[in-house]
């Protein structure tokens, strides 16, 4: 399991967070649907948003989760703030 919540982080740092910080940018929203879409489907969006909203992510790769746009009951995206102090003194 540790090995899918692993993959789920590396994509979405790739794809989202590292771009938006050489960018500059304060905060990323970052899309469950599109993650999913980029794992070809292989992991359920309960899996991705579970990674999405845990500390340990948050703490990984030094962000504060802003909001979160609910769709009836399950977030469909989430906004987080970039961390740039504590990710320069990783």
């Amino acid at each position: 399991m540790a090995d899918h919540y692993n993959q789920v982080g590396r994509l979405v740092y790739q794809t989202y967070l590292l771009p938006a910080k050489s960018r500059g940018d304060l905060q990323v929203t970052i899309p469950v649907s599109e993650v999913w879409k980029a794992l070809d489907c292989v992991y359920p969006v309960y899996f991705i948003r579970d990674v999405l909203e845990s500390r340990r992510f948050r703490d990984t790769y030094h962000v504060s989760l802003a909001t979160l746009l609910p769709d009836e009951f399950f977030p469909v995206s989430f906004t987080f703030t970039l961390d740039a102090e504590r990710a320069a003194s990783a």
